[in-house]
């Protein structure tokens, strides 16, 4: 069996147009037709989206534009295509995507959400199993990854902003996230649901069984992140205009020790 392949190509702005030659190049390379799908389904990260809290924290609408050209760009068999996500919970997914910027692409496409009911199960220690289980359900045909800007320093509240200029693109969602690891000097057999699934057979963790291609190296983007500084912070210490309740969770019967 061959190596899996993740592509790395640079994208120093959000230009639509870029991003759609980029993302077109990279389905050729992993030999995807999108117009062989009837119905495609992406999903982006707009968990919290805000220009001035959260600047740096959700897919940008530009490279949902960019991707959406790529895809579309046979005039043959097009697929239907849906945007579907669920933002943080009690926060409208409506009112994330209206700031996002998303709303401008509604006249084309579809958006769906998940219920909160639905999102918030096993929204707990069992996370990285959940994720992990997903994959049985919802393994993704193609990855593309928007580091043209990336955040970091703990979550969507506490992130900062920093110029990456790359997308990523793969099909093996385990490799990709491996590669997105080693790119700020993490270790991947570090990050609990990146191991359940290299643990459940559903890719490799080791750069010896991926394969990078594209108009850069690993390498060189590591040079670029040596420095940046992937600090937790806690969520309640942040300075915004959003008021944010952290404490121990609460249990009603049933919790071990009382």
């Amino acid at each position: 069996m061959g190596r899996e392949r993740v592509i790395l190509r640079q994208a120093p702005d959000y230009d639509p147009e870029r991003i759609r030659s980029v993302i077109k190049k990279g389905l050729e390379e992993l030999c995807l037709v999108p117009s062989s799908y009837q119905h495609i389904t992406i999903k982006p990260n707009v968990v919290m989206a805000h220009r001035k809290v959260a600047p740096s924290a959700y897919t940008r609408p530009e490279f949902l534009d960019g991707l959406l050209q790529a895809l579309q760009d046979s005039d043959c068999n097009r697929p239907q295509i849906t945007i579907t996500e669920k933002c943080g919970a009690e926060i409208p997914t409506t009112r994330m995507f209206r700031r996002a910027g998303y709303f401008k692409l509604k006249k084309k496409h579809n958006i769906g959400i998940l219920l909160d009911r639905e999102r918030i199960w096993n929204h707990n220690y069992h996370l990285d199993e959940k994720i992990v289980d997903l994959l049985e359900v919802g393994y993704p045909d193609f990855i593309a990854t928007d580091a043209v800007e990336i955040s970091m320093g703990g979550n969507h509240l506490t992130q900062q902003g920093y110029p990456l200029g790359l997308i990523l693109m793969a099909k093996n969602p385990v490799a990709h996230d491996a590669v997105c690891a080693h790119l700020f000097h993490i270790d991947p057999h570090k990050i609990p649901h990146l191991r359940l699934a290299h643990e459940r057979g559903y890719g490799p963790l080791e750069l010896e069984q991926i394969e990078i291609t594209g108009d850069t190296s690993l390498e060189k983007m590591q040079e670029r992140t040596s420095d940046w500084k992937t600090g937790f912070i806690r969520v309640d210490a942040v300075d915004c205009g959003i008021e944010v309740l952290a404490g121990e969770p609460y249990c009603t019967g049933g919790c071990h020790g009382g």
